[in-house]
């Protein structure tokens, strides 16, 4: 409805006396008023009846519905979305969203207001799974890489991010985000795991917890930290083969590492694992033990309480990451678990044959390609037992298992004899690399691990300290079963 005393106080006595009259109407659902522009003298007479500013209008049922019909259909047309799109992006709209966005963000009421929605929003999980899918496609999109690069390598892009990150107060704000963000890699998750299952006591980085302060020494955060009675503690580093072979990166940790020599001496000892020594944990459980001077323990249970059923590699590829000596989950396929009490202590897995291994039917064969059993749960006849039980498990139409021994690994294939596997021939020695410690490495792993740092083979072993050196034979076993029994 028309107020015409705020009419005549704001647009004077003469505002409806022009060619657009000017009027101030008050929405009579919120009360929200707004100078209006009629464009015809005679019809100002309407608008002393009820009346709703647009934002009202659009929340009504019978608007809303029609509203988001035609907004569907019009969103279906590609050439609209580009259109929107083209416009949001341009630097006009950027700007004025940004002013207004900063003069709406300064009134307290819309503050609370919009951060209890995101929370709202946030808290639902379906919400919260779909914008992370969607996020995550954009970030991987060639369109969004483009946009990046090309932003990046304008003057102007680069200008602005310098003068932004030299505000103190931005600065300021952006440390206390890092030191709150977890970054927490994979590879100290594997440290953090091996660690508790060895019942080891130590401090982990950004665990939400009082143990953080124990990691912080000055203005250094550590991975690990390993408290070692009558012995300096112990500090972990878990390094990522790319990152911390690089220049500005290997300069910080030698200035972390003097920072620790020259002011505790004697009462700290920083030692490193890298990325690819977490392949070989058979080698590195034993570095563990030496440097805490600690054994495993071993669990005593009955085979009675073990029940066995299939697991998927989400649950069985810890345990190989952690006590295989190849250390990944290899090429999947039907895998079998022994469970005590709901526990995984052991895996077995069947993959389909590789493609220089295949000459029998590859239909009716398959490789008993993984092996492992926990270590806290080692029992007479455990390895036997559980290998028969999964092949006996294994569907009809599988009449051949195929296994291999590498003796290079002082593995000579007794379990599977005991399984009533047969030898039936032995493989020409391969290559394999050791350090000049005595760390040993797949040839698989490292050049996968070179690959992955843009270097050849001979590249990665050199700069790492590798000498490639010939193994042994690899035995092969072959079962055959007869109507779904391990017989052979």
């Amino acid at each position: 409805m028309i107020d015409w005393t705020k009419t005549k106080q704001l647009c004077g006595h003469n505002s409806i006396d022009g060619h657009r009259p000017q009027v101030i109407v008050a929405c009579d659902k919120c009360g929200k008023e707004r100078p209006i522009k009629i464009r015809n003298k005679s019809k100002i007479v309407e608008w002393q009846m009820p009346w709703e500013c647009p934002a009202c209008v659009c929340i009504r049922e019978d608007v809303s519905s029609n509203l988001s019909k035609s907004t569907k259909a019009s969103w279906n047309d590609p050439e609209y979305r580009r259109h929107i799109s083209k416009c949001s992006r341009s630097n006009k709209n950027n700007k004025k969203l940004s002013k207004s966005s900063s003069l709406l963000w300064k009134d307290e009421s819309y503050r609370q207001k919009a951060i209890s929605a995101i929370r709202s929003r946030w808290a639902n999980e379906s919400y919260r799974n779909k914008l992370c899918d969607h996020l995550e496609k954009a970030r991987n999109s060639i369109e969004h890489k483009k946009a990046v690069r090309a932003a990046c390598a304008t003057p102007e892009f680069r200008e602005k991010m310098r003068s932004i990150w030299t505000d103190p107060e931005y600065r300021q704000a952006m440390a206390k985000i890092n030191a709150n963000r977890p970054k927490v890699s994979n590879i100290q998750e594997l440290l953090y795991s091996m660690l508790d299952d060895m019942g080891i006591k130590y401090y982990r980085e950004y665990n939400d917890r009082i143990d953080d302060s124990e990691t912080t020494i000055g203005p250094y955060h550590f991975d690990c930290v390993i408290p070692r009675p009558g012995k300096p503690t112990l500090l972990i580093e878990c390094q990522g083969d790319y990152w911390h072979s690089r220049k500005e990166t290997i300069t910080k940790d030698s200035q972390k590492a003097a920072y620790i020599e020259n002011n505790f001496s004697g009462e700290y000892e920083i030692k490193y694992i890298w990325e690819h020594e977490f392949y070989e944990l058979d080698r590195l459980r034993s570095l563990l033990n030496y440097w805490v001077e600690k054994d495993l323990e071993v669990i005593d249970f009955d085979l009675n309480s073990v029940e066995i059923r299939k697991c998927n590699a989400s649950e069985y590829r810890p345990l190989l990451m952690k006590f295989h000596y190849l250390a990944n989950a290899g090429r999947g396929g039907l895998a079998y678990g022994a469970y005590l009490h709901d526990t995984l202590i052991a895996v077995c897995v069947f993959s389909p044959m590789v493609r220089q291994n295949i000459k029998e039917n590859n239909k009716d064969t398959r490789e008993l390609s993984r092996l492992c059993i926990h270590p806290k749960y080692q029992k007479r006849n455990l390895a036997s037992w559980f290998i028969s039980r999964s092949i006996k498990m294994l569907p009809c139409r599988y009449k051949r298992i195929i296994a291999f021994s590498d003796t290079t690994y002082n593995h000579t294939g007794t379990i599977y004899k005991a399984c009533g596997f047969k030898l039936v021939d032995t493989l020409k020695p391969d290559y394999w690399y050791r350090k000049n410690n005595g760390w040993v490495m797949h040839k698989k792993t490292l050049y996968n691990r070179a690959r992955v740092m843009g270097m050849t083979e001979n590249q990665f072993a050199e700069q790492y300290g590798y000498v490639k050196i010939w193994g042994k034979e690899k035995l092969k076993f072959e079962l055959i079963r007869f109507y779904g029994s391990s017989s052979s």
